[in-house]
């Protein structure tokens, strides 16, 4: 699903997120700050939007059915090879020290806890795309 927002915001974003809910967040966030998205609802759906496409930055749930956030996070910076790397944000609701590390052994850049608070959620997107 495309969503293109009246901004003039250039960032493609893609959201993989199993949960309807969170998704819908996820996106009332974007939308509200103009950005363009994309959704996956699994990883596998994820991987194959990443391989063709060039976002900007991925909100990746960790716990999806198919292939896991982790999982389709290696798998995307495996095919992104040394010259490219788009930054990956973990969205996971749990908060374990072991959690963090395995998402961040994957090649995610930064883990965010659910329930996702607005002023996190844009803290971490203007940090890694220098848009605040």
């Amino acid at each position: 699903m495309l969503s293109e927002a009246s901004s003039g915001n250039n960032f493609e974003i893609l959201i993989a997120e199993d949960n309807p809910v969170n998704r819908e967040l996820v996106c009332m966030f974007l939308t509200k700050r103009g950005f363009h998205f994309q959704t996956a609802s699994d990883g596998r759906e994820a991987v194959e939007l990443a391989q063709k496409n060039n976002f900007a930055l991925i909100v990746m749930d960790v716990a999806m059915p198919f292939m896991n956030g982790c999982q389709a996070t290696a798998i995307i910076r495996n095919s992104e090879g040394t010259q490219k790397h788009t930054p990956i944000i973990a969205l996971t609701a749990y908060g374990s020290m072991e959690t963090r590390q395995a998402c961040l052994a994957s090649g995610m850049d930064e883990v965010l806890i659910k329930p996702i608070r607005a002023r996190d959620f844009f803290a971490t997107l203007d940090r890694y795309l220098h848009c605040g």
